[in-house]
């Protein structure tokens, strides 16, 4: 997403504007799991990229727990 979170789930449709709906979606940032919603419909302007094959979700990096302890 273009606000550097990602989103996880599996691809139900798309059309050319790259406008998507996906199923089981789980949202994640910088720090890891922020929420899990089910189904969503995700506009494409938003989008930047798409991983068709994943391994694994997104995971707090050692980076990312260091910020959490500077605050």
């Amino acid at each position: 997403m273009k606000n550097r979170g990602e989103y996880w789930g599996r691809m139900t449709k798309a059309d050319g504007y790259m406008n998507m709906m996906l199923k089981g979606a789980k949202e994640y940032n910088q720090h890891g799991l922020v929420a899990s919603y089910g189904d969503v419909f995700i506009r494409g302007n938003n989008v930047s990229y798409i991983c068709i094959d994943p391994r694994n979700p997104p995971q707090r990096t050692a980076k990312s727990v260091a910020d959490d302890d500077d605050n």
